[in-house]
């Protein structure tokens, strides 16, 4: 069931009552991808998550009262965005991105797995170009992955 969009949805930063969607997001979308191995237990996803809102570096979007999904972060870089099954497809992933580009409007770099193709033909869609690609040996996971980069609105 994709999402559909009758009421605003809204972008705002992640607050501790948020930890736990946020969470389980990230949790179902390892679960649901099939090459992503399960490094982290949800114990452990829970606490990274709650470290990115406690470091103001969470922004959420909410739709129909729930969170819908999220983007993390940093000087000039985002580290992740995850959407839930059903809000995927349904332009709030632009919306999370466009909130990041607005925050960072010099530029950010992102990097996506080899294997996301989805996320990388979203990315590309949105500006971002290919920078650089790795064989997976400078991530945790161990997998091929790809820079991209928004070089930003001036």
């Amino acid at each position: 069931m994709i999402l559909r969009l009758a009421t605003r949805p809204r972008i705002a930063d992640g607050t501790v009552r948020d930890a736990a969607a946020c969470a389980e997001i990230l949790m179902a979308w390892v679960r649901e991808c099939g090459w992503m191995p399960r490094l982290w237990t949800d114990q452990e996803t829970l606490f990274y998550v709650s470290r990115l809102i406690s470091e103001g570096r969470l922004r959420v979007v909410r739709h129909g009262g729930r969170v819908a999904g999220f983007i993390a972060t940093s000087e000039g870089e985002v580290e992740c965005l995850y959407l839930r099954r059903g809000a995927r497809g349904a332009g709030l992933g632009k919306r999370l991105l466009d909130d990041a580009k607005l925050r960072m409007p010099d530029g950010f770099i992102l990097w996506a797995f080899a294997a996301n193709t989805g996320a990388l033909r979203f990315y590309a869609r949105e500006g971002l170009i290919e920078t650089d690609h790795s064989d997976g040996a400078r991530n945790v996971e161990k997998l091929p992955d790809v820079q991209m980069t928004w070089k930003g609105s001036a």
